[in-house]
């Protein structure tokens, strides 16, 4: 079986776009109504079925976003639960090993920060959010760097946001860019508080090493 991934509509009306979300939505359905051991024997033998989930975590709308389909990122949470959460498997179910190298390309910090702005309003968020740090120890050595990038990013985009403001705001293309700032600094934070009750001990170590970032966000 070979997972199609997940890529945002052309536009309005975008009948491929339809036909691939209906497609991939049935296979999440599946694979959440199967055992964790067969999840993850289909997660071993099959590396696009974390290719689709990765183009979920990156291209599904979020939340706050127009087109959000929770429906889409119900299904993708409870696939990562499958995977990230059980902790009993039957005799069959592939080693530790073949688990940890089949999902370790959703473990980097990017992945889970998108995980978590795409996924931390949802039920049951938190304990996957948690797993994917588990799973991972070098994230913490990632953390400062993350931090100093995060902060880079809210810089990036509260100033584009002043600088559309600064225009005039009648003009179409100023609402667009406008929007997109305000977007990304949504993002952005909305990632953190999604992070900081599913893993309080390393959201807050990130932002005790970073002053900046804290500065950035009131800006």
């Amino acid at each position: 079986m070979s997972f199609l991934p997940f890529l945002p509509a052309a536009g309005p009306g975008d009948q491929d776009y339809e036909d691939t979300r209906s497609y991939i939505a049935s296979d999440l359905k599946s694979l959440s109504q199967a055992s964790s051991s067969d999840v993850w024997r289909t997660a071993v033998e099959d590396a696009s079925l974390v290719r689709l989930l990765q183009s979920l975590l990156v291209y599904l709308p979020r939340p706050y976003e127009p087109g959000y389909d929770e429906t889409l990122a119900s299904l993708t949470l409870k696939v990562l639960s499958s995977l990230f959460t059980t902790r009993r498997h039957s005799n069959d179910a592939p080693s530790p090993a073949l688990r940890s190298r089949a999902v370790k390309p959703l473990l980097g910090l990017g992945f889970v920060l998108e995980a978590a702005a795409l996924l931390g309003a949802l039920p049951g968020s938190r304990a996957v959010l948690g797993a994917m740090l588990a799973a991972n120890p070098r994230l913490l050595d990632a953390l400062p760097g993350a931090g100093r990038a995060l902060a880079r990013s809210l810089r990036g985009d509260a100033a584009a946001a002043a600088r559309a403001l600064s225009d005039a705001v009648d003009d179409a293309s100023s609402r667009t860019r406008l929007a997109c700032a305000l977007g990304g600094l949504r993002a952005t934070l909305f990632a953190l508080g999604a992070l900081l009750p599913a893993c309080p001990a390393s959201t807050l170590r990130l932002l005790a090493r970073q002053h900046d970032l804290l500065e950035a966000a009131a800006e």
